[in-house]
This record gives C-alpha cells, sequence and structure tokens, in this order.
C-alpha cells in the first residue's frame, strides 16, 4: 500500500474508533413486509427505507431470485430494464454491462458495500461474469451518478448483499440443478449462530459441456467444438458481537473459474492474396477474491451514532492459455486495497448526517509470454460527507458531497442532491435528482505500452471523465394501491469521454468532448391479490458520441429500446406452488463502433422469455423446473469486427432445494 495523504492519514489515527462503513443490514427475507419495509444502503451509505429514496432504483429481493429460479447475477440483471448484456458466448467471465447506455466500466459494482471491480483490465471492470446467486440476499441498483460511491459511480451502483446468519443454532440450504448441455450445478450454505459468535460457510460448483461459442460459419469447422465450462465459488465469515453495540466481522468470496472461448481470427497473406485463419481456442484461468474485515459500532450514545471501519484486499488474476494448455500466453492481475472509515449521526427522526473518509489503492500487471509489459499502479484518498432530511412530513431530501484526490490527476468535487414528495391524498410520488460522477482512468489506459499490432496502448496524457446527470420522474398509486404505474424523463451527459485513437506507433487511447444520453422509463406494477403480481417496464435511450458527423453514430451495443416482464401467480395456499414467467424484449443496436463510424452492422432486435415452476413437497424440500430462452430465439450479445459470438437456444433445467 502507498503512503497516505499525511493530512488523511492524521485524521484517521486521530479517529480510528469514530468511523464506521455501511451499517450492516440483517438478512431481510426472514421477515415480512408488515414487519420490515424494503430498505436500501447503496445510494446513501446509510440505511434507508426505499420509499424516501428519491434516485430511480430496482431492488432485487430475495423472493424474486427464488420464484425466478436465477442462477447467476448477471441472469438476474439482464431482466432490469435499464440494463443492457454484452458477453462473448452464454458463459464469460468478463461480461459487461450498461447502466442507461453508459459503459460497463462507468458502473461501480460492490459486495456488501466493498468494491469488487477488476482493475487488470483495459478499464476498471465491475465483476459480475460468474457470480453465483446461492449466496445473496438481495441486490440494489441506483441508477444515476452517485457521488458518495467515488470513482466509476456514474452511471450507477450496483451493490449485491449476502446472507447473513439469523437464528441460533446451525442452519442451511443445499442446493441442485441439472439440465440442458450437461449443466450439473450444486450448492452448499450453512450458517451458525452460537452466543456472540456466528459465522456462514458456502460453496457452488457450476460446470457445462457448452457450444462453440464462435459461430462455426465464420472460420469452417477451424473452432467447431464445445468450449467447456466449469467454476467453484467459496463464501465465508465470522461475526463476533463483542456487546449489543460492538461488532467484528471477516468475510471473503473467492472464485476459481476455467472457461474456453474462440479466439480465431483472419488475416490477408500479402504474398499470396490468400485469407488465412488461425483457429486458437484459447483455455481462460481465472481466479477471483474479496478478504474484508469490518469493525462496527452501532446506536451509541443513546442510539444517536453509528461507527464503523472497514478494510478489504481483492484480486482478480486471469491467465489465457493455448489450445493445447501447454503455455500461458498473456497474464492479467490487478490488485485493490480499499480502506474507509465513516461515521452516522442520527440528529433526531428526521435529520441524518453521514461523514466518512477512503481509500483506495490499484496496482495492475500484464504479463506476455513471460515478461512483464506493464506494473503500475496509483491510489485516491477522499472524504464525502452526505445529508438527509425530511423537513415536512412526506418531504425527502438527500444532499451529498465527496472531495478526491488522486495521486496523478489531483482533487476533483462530485455531489448530488435528490428530493423525494408524497402526496398522501391522491397516492402521488414526485421526485427529481441531479448529480456529478467521476471516473479515474484506469491503470492499464494510462501505462500499456504501446504496440503495432492493434492491441491498446495507454496515453498518460488522458484527464478523468466526468459527467452531469439528472433525472425527473413521478409514481402514481391506483386501485387502492392494488397498481402502481411511474414515468422517468434522464438526461446523462459525459466529458473527455475516453475512446480509442489510431496513431503511427500503434493503437492507443484518446478522449472526445463528450457523449449525450437521454431517455426515458415507465412502469406499471399490478398485484390485484396476494397470489399474483405482474411487473412491465418499458424504456427509450439515445446514446450518442456528439463529436460524429455520420448517421451511424449511435454508442455501440446500446438499444434505443427495450422492454421488460415479470408475472408471478401462486395458485395454492402458503404459497407451495409458485409459476413465474419473465424476460425481455431488446431492440436493434449496433455493433462494434470503430473509428471511422462506417465498417459497421446493426443487430437484430429478439426476445427472451424465461419460465419456472416451483413446488414446496415439505417445509424444507422444494423441487422445480425451469425453461430458459423459451421461444428459442436465435440472437448474439456480441458481434465485434465481425466476429460472431453464439449464445444458447431453448434450455430445460430441473433442480432441488433442502433447507434445514
Amino acid at each position: 500500500m502507498k503512503k497516505l495523504n499525511p493530512i488523511l492519514a492524521l485524521t484517521m489515527a486521530s479517529a480510528a474508533t469514530l468511523f464506521a462503513q455501511e451499517a450492516k443490514v440483517e438478512n431481510a427475507s426472514e421477515q415480512s413486509a408488515a414487519e420490515l419495509p424494503p430498505l436500501t444502503v447503496t445510494a446513501t451509505r446509510v440505511v434507508v427505507p426505499t420509499a424516501q429514496l428519491a434516485q430511480s432504483f430496482n431492488l432485487i429481493t430475495s423472493s424474486d431470485l427464488e420464484d425466478s429460479r436465477f442462477q447467476s447475477v448477471m441472469e438476474a440483471l439482464r431482466d432490469d430494464v435499464s440494463i443492457t448484456l454484452k458477453s462473448y458466448g452464454p458463459y464469460d467471465s468478463n461480461a459487461q454491462i450498461s447502466i442507461r447506455g453508459m459503459d460497463s466500466y462507468h458502473a461501480k459494482v460492490l459486495v456488501d458495500g466493498i468494491p469488487y471491480m477488476d482493475n487488470s483490465s483495459t478499464e476498471s471492470f465491475p465483476i459480475l461474469g460468474n457470480l453465483s446467486i446461492y449466496d445473496i440476499d438481495r441486490i440494489e441498483i441506483v441508477k444515476g451518478a452517485t457521488s458518495l460511491q467515488g470513482s466509476s459511480a456514474m452511471g450507477g451502483v450496483i451493490n449485491i448483499i449476502t446472507k447473513r446468519p439469523t437464528e441460533d443454532g446451525i442452519h442451511g440450504r443445499i442446493a441442485l440443478e441439472a439440465g440442458s448441455h450437461e449443466r450439473f450445478n450444486t450448492s452448499a450454505l450453512i450458517f451458525g449462530k452460537y452466543d456472540i459468535v456466528d459465522f456462514k460457510l458456502g460453496i457452488g460448483r457450476d460446470a457445462e459441456r457448452g457450444i462453440s461459442v464462435v459461430a462455426s460459419d465464420q472460420y469452417g469447422n477451424v473452432n467447431d467444438d464445445n468450449d467447456v465450462y466449469r467454476s467453484m465459488s467459496y463464501t465465508g465469515g465470522i461475526g463476533i458481537q463483542f456487546t449489543p453495540e460492538w461488532r467484528l466481522e471477516l468475510n471473503s468470496v473467492f472464485q476459481d473459474i476455467d472457461e474456453e472461448y474462440d479466439a480465431g481470427y483472419t488475416y490477408d497473406d500479402w504474398f499470396t492474396g490468400d485469407t488465412i485463419v488461425v483457429p486458437d481456442d484459447d483455455n481462460i484461468w481465472v481466479r477471483r477474491n474479496i478478504a474484508s474485515g469490518k469493525l462496527i459500532g452501532k446506536e451509541l450514545f443513546d442510539g444517536k451514532l453509528d461507527l464503523s471501519l472497514a478494510y478489504a484486499f481483492t484480486r482478480s488474476d486471469r491467465a489465457y492459455r493455448n489450445r493445447k494448455n501447454t503455455e500461458t500466453l498473456y497474464r492479467y492481475t490487478g490488485d485493490t486495497q480499499f480502506l474507509n472509515g465513516q461515521a452516522t449521526y442520527h440528529i433526531n427522526d428526521w435529520n441524518t448526517l453521514t461523514a466518512g473518509i477512503e481509500y483506495i489503492d490499484e496496482c495492475a500487471e500484464n504479463i506476455t509470454t513471460h515478461k512483464s509489459t506493464l506494473k503500475r499502479s496509483h491510489y485516491t484518498t477522499a472524504g464525502f460527507v452526505g445529508y438527509q432530511v425530511e423537513p415536512v412530513q412526506n418531504l425527502f431530501i438527500a444532499l451529498n458531497g465527496r472531495y478526491t484526490d488522486h495521486s496523478e490527476f489531483g482533487d476533483e468535487w462530485t455531489g448530488d442532491a435528490s428530493a423525494k414528495y408524497y402526496l398522501e391524498q391522491t397516492g402521488t410520488t414526485l421526485r427529481a435528482s441531479m448529480g456529478k460522477g467521476y471516473r479515474s482512468p484506469s491503470v492499464y489506459e494510462l501505462y500499456a505500452p504501446p504496440n503495432g499490432w492493434g492491441f491498446l496502448g495507454g496515453n498518460p496524457d488522458l484527464k478523468p471523465e466526468t459527467n452531469k446527470t439528472w433525472e425527473i420522474g413521478f409514481d402514481q398509486e391506483i386501485w387502492e394501491k392494488k397498481m402502481l404505474v411511474g414515468a422517468t424523463y434522464f438526461e446523462n451527459r459525459v466529458q473527455n469521454y475516453i475512446v480509442s485513437a489510431a496513431t503511427d506507433d500503434g493503437t492507443t487511447y484518446g478522449q472526445i468532448s463528450g457523449v449525450a444520453i437521454l431517455g426515458a422509463e415507465a412502469y406499471t406494477e399490478f398485484k390485484p391479490v396476494e397470489q399474483f403480481s405482474l411487473k412491465l417496464a418499458y424504456t427509450y435511450q439515445h446514446a450518442r458520441d456528439r463529436q460524429a458527423t455520420v448517421n451511424k453514430h449511435l454508442i455501440a451495443y446500446i438499444p434505443s429500446h427495450k422492454a421488460t416482464l415479470n408475472a408471478t401467480w401462486y395458485p395454492l395456499e402458503n404459497k407451495k406452488l409458485a409459476i413465474n414467467l419473465g424476460g425481455a424484449w431488446t431492440g436493434t443496436r449496433w455493433n462494434q463502433m470503430n473509428a471511422d463510424y462506417v465498417t459497421r452492422s446493426k443487430l437484430g432486435d429478439y426476445m427472451l422469455l424465461h419460465t419456472a415452476i416451483s413446488y414446496k413437497i415439505l417445509d424444507n424440500l422444494q423441487i422445480y423446473g425451469r425453461i430458459e430462452n423459451l421461444l428459442n430465439t436465435n440472437y448474439t450479445l456480441s458481434d465485434d469486427y465481425g466476429t460472431r459470438y453464439n449464445t444458447y437456444g431453448r434450455c430445460y433445467y430441473i433442480g432441488a432445494v433442502f433447507t434445514f
């Protein structure tokens, strides 16, 4: 870890016992909605009811995950109307997302409030591919710039909240699933709680025969084989409740992934004029982990003060081997150290003040054919403050600010403000928010050595990207609160947008004046009876490069239109039988954005539906069946420079879940 800013170090040393990270939220799935309203912690860094949050958000609850029978975080996110996915095949450890038209590296992913980002990539991407669902309680998605979460939170933040022990003794969950493409998925999660000590241990395994990732008609049959996938995940945690107020938590998540993808390419021989096909069935070896510790103090000084101190270490290690698995061609390693201190003072029932400091050190190393081509790091120190107030009944206001000092770029101020007002007489909610986001260039973008082989080289003259975003919207209750409708208009304008640029000695990074993203979202939620619910949503977004001069200027892989649906029906008493239908229609998109904006093609729209039926045989035993891609749609999520990547057709799965 590099040396801390002296002023910040002194502040931390003098106030080490007074800082706290995000207030811990116990597993809410064990409590009914009447006992505890939905809560969120992502946008404000403190626990607030979702009814008080003015920024657009989506809360994927444990019930949503259970009814849909999703097996990964990416499956759960694809049904969010604001999120677009991109991946190289059915399973991809580097799968990417877009929130409201922004790039994947403009989204920040947290696991229990700890950043989970891969800074060994060309950009610092959020780690979402291959994350299993078995240990997850809920997923919070906040849309728009979220200044309190720092760099990369320009498009939004995804906070993955894991399960926690809530009952004395030993209890747990064992699950298995099998189906198409020789899929076999197993997981086990054990909780224990005795006196002041609680713990959890989990393990999950996912394996498939797979398909040929690259369409065989592009390269003949040179890559026409099955690309096998295997993933192991491990989770562990221990908590010690020293007193009713003070608690220590130690947690770890580890992923061990082996996957294949077809990286074949073609080139024209200068001497013969023939097109040469180079097959390359890469084997990818991925190891990722988070190790964190948190010291938490809650309800101190007559319940007025919450405190904590958190430290985390994150590593992402990716190695690419040749088709015979005898030599490592490329290896990318990224380490992140994270230190956060925070204090939340509950002034009274309608005033809350949050303040904290943060330190993040990012180091990346790239090794090509046993030679290190990059080993650099940079770090940031930051201070932040947030204020939530309810000045009059049902009016909620949040004001947040953050000061960031980057080792390469100096200081930067960001902030956001939001307001929400609920009119009880009409059941109408009015809300608005605005903010400024910030992203510092990654280690790779700054320092990667230039080369003439088409790989991106770094540019030390890059400036940080910034954006200004705002939104305004409403929600309306109808039919005695059995129906809810709403709409939001949003704008997001990015300055110093980083793009690839051709130079005499290769390809490197450059910057354009900016990107403009305009859009609108609308939704309806219908629940006429307790046993049935229906959710529909639609978004329109226009994401364009402001410097483009031709009509093919729309940002790659961002659809102008997307619509989603989710319906759940419990036809039997006590919800013993659950029937779920969900999916999304995604409109047309342009493929990879080339420098000349001309050699591009438009990808067709597609509809993906999935259904699941679950039946509770016993109180602690549940069986289910599910179908993915119900309509057997032929589609692709990636078509870069003429290389089209395959996806699965209709797939069938059966599974069982045993709890004790």
